[in-house]
């Protein structure tokens, strides 16, 4: 029964997890406040996994040592700037990316974190292709924006940065492709 119990407890953590990088990938779309606290979200998160799991120091990966250098560095520099509370304002916030990216090295070790990624963002693209035709050929999306200088935006509404936003994450949704080995994808040999 105590299995059980830890079997149920575990997936529902891996639930919690999974349904994060769906929400992080969707919030993608959404601007920049609910990426961030998703950012933050997933951080603390596998923090509090790292050392529940391995129960190890955090430093002794060169990576982050890397990283953190390079975050004292800013820091460092933001001291002897003009505008010292400016600078700082924006370089103190800097770490939740250094954990976001511990984070990611942590769980893009496990397969099934691989497959989330991938279906989020399989998820995202098949939605924007749908909606940009919609709103190609209707003159407004599925929300009600309209074309801004006869150019589909999608769900960016008056900021026309849908391409870019598929040029900057193809990338990933590749990445994943050719690591799964999704051979059903591609027809590869």
């Amino acid at each position: 029964m105590f299995k059980e119990l830890m079997y149920h407890k575990n997936k529902s953590k891996d639930n919690f997890l999974y349904f994060a990088i769906f929400f992080f990938v969707l919030s993608l779309i959404s601007g920049p406040f609910i990426p961030d606290l998703t950012v933050v979200l997933i951080s603390i998160y596998s923090i509090f996994l790292y050392f529940k799991k391995y129960q190890k120091k955090l430093f002794v990966n060169n990576f982050i040592k890397i990283l953190l250098i390079f975050y004292l560095y800013i820091l460092f520099n933001s001291f002897f700037s003009s505008e010292k509370f400016l600078s700082l304002k924006s370089s103190i916030p800097f770490l939740r990316f250094i954990i976001f990216a511990v984070a990611i090295c942590f769980f893009i070790q496990f397969k099934k974190f691989k497959y989330a990624i991938y279906y989020s963002f399989l998820f995202i693209y098949i939605v924007l292709f749908f909606d940009s035709l919609f709103q190609l050929y209707y003159g407004k999306n599925i929300l009600g924006f309209p074309l801004m200088n006869n150019r589909v935006s999608s769900f960016f509404g008056e900021e026309l940065i849908l391409g870019s936003f598929i040029s900057k994450t193809i990338a990933i949704l590749m990445f994943l492709i050719f690591n799964l080995k999704l051979k059903n994808f591609f027809y590869i040999k």
